[in-house]
């Protein structure tokens, strides 16, 4: 889980600016997955951190 936030962490303050809600949740979700990670951690990781920021 530790590897998910650190990534999560990085996309998150490189899409913040660009993108708002759905957008936000959808480009971590692809560029999560797209490191490698499983769509449960990547939907753990989102619950947790991104949906209680906005």
């Amino acid at each position: 889980m530790e590897a998910v936030m650190i990534q999560g962490n990085k996309l998150l303050r490189r899409y913040t600016g660009k993108f708002t809600g759905f957008e936000l949740q959808a480009k971590l979700k692809e560029g999560l997955f797209r490191r490698g990670f499983t769509f449960d951690l990547i939907q753990k990781y989102i619950m947790e951190y991104v949906v209680e920021d906005e």
